[in-house]
């Protein structure tokens, strides 16, 4: 077994964990919404980034402060390199990719690499606005937008948005998973995907 691996549960470490990471994230979100729900754009987004650190933030202190462990080893926070990452990079965009030859086959699906119909599909939920400010580049002459986005998908994948999925997964998938391993894989997972819901 893993040394970093508990024998046991210790619950009141996860609990404590959880108090940590729950209350700041409530607070944070209770103040926005009684600031009226809306930031301006550079502000929402950076918002938006810190608040994926709470977990992060959550397990140093537990983990470092309260219970004085190594917690980048205990959360299996380590650069070296892994064939697994690459394919977790990549496996999205190939899924997306498979998608379209797979879905020409249903009747009345065609496709539409200018992404024409996307203001037909979500124009009537969201704001013209919204909707065409979401896909940057669209606007770029002789530019294929799809493969514009696709591209943006796969450099926002491991700068950006790798950055703030870190802050969350170093608790989840870090911390909790290995707190809660010796419930099994099965219990364990639908425990943390459970709490990660709250």
């Amino acid at each position: 077994m893993d040394r970093h691996i508990p024998a046991k549960v210790n619950v009141k470490k996860v609990l404590v964990f959880l108090l940590v990471t729950f209350v700041p994230s409530y607070l944070a979100g209770f103040s926005f919404l009684s600031k009226g729900g809306f930031l301006p754009r550079p502000l929402r987004f950076a918002a938006l980034f810190a608040y994926a650190f709470f977990p992060l933030l959550a397990t140093v202190v537990v983990e470092k402060l309260i219970y004085r462990g190594k917690w980048r080893e205990a959360v299996g926070l380590i650069f070296k390199p892994n064939w697994w990452r690459l394919l977790a990079w990549l496996a999205p965009p190939a899924f997306v990719l498979l998608t379209i030859p797979v879905s020409l086959v249903v009747p009345g699906v065609s496709y539409s690499p200018d992404l024409s119909g996307i203001h037909a599909v979500f124009g009537v939920s969201l704001p013209y606005g919204v909707v065409k400010g979401a896909g940057i580049g669209w606007e770029i002459p002789g530019a294929n937008p799809f493969l514009l986005l696709l591209l943006q998908g796969l450099a926002a994948g491991l700068t950006v948005n790798a950055l703030a999925a870190c802050g969350e997964e170093v608790g989840w998938r870090g911390f909790l998973q290995r707190e809660l391993a010796p419930l099994g894989f099965w219990r364990s997972s639908w425990l943390i995907g459970l709490i990660w819901g709250i």
